[in-house]
């Protein structure tokens, strides 16, 4: 059996040089527990939204490898007052 964690950590806020809009850094820590078949690899959607919009503003998908070793870029830069899902 195989237990796959995926821990959203948000950063505190700061603001972003030039913007002068506050910002949060949001990081996907992926933690994989017991024997994984070799080559195998996991991803993790992530959907940012302003709750005054319905649409999604911001989609971005996350890849990690057999030891939840990220193989992609793991963290982005979001504004302040986004909800990511």
């Amino acid at each position: 059996m195989v237990l796959a964690t995926v821990l959203a950590v948000l950063g505190v806020s700061s603001v972003a040089a030039g913007q002068g809009f506050p910002t949060n850094t949001f990081i996907i820590v992926k933690q994989v527990e017991g024997p994984v078949p070799e080559g195998v690899t996991f991803s993790v959607d992530v959907e940012c939204f302003n709750p005054t919009i319905p649409d999604p503003i911001l989609h971005r998908t996350f890849t990690y490898d057999a030891t939840g070793a990220a193989t992609s870029e793991n963290s982005l830069t979001i504004f302040a007052g986004m909800i990511a899902s």
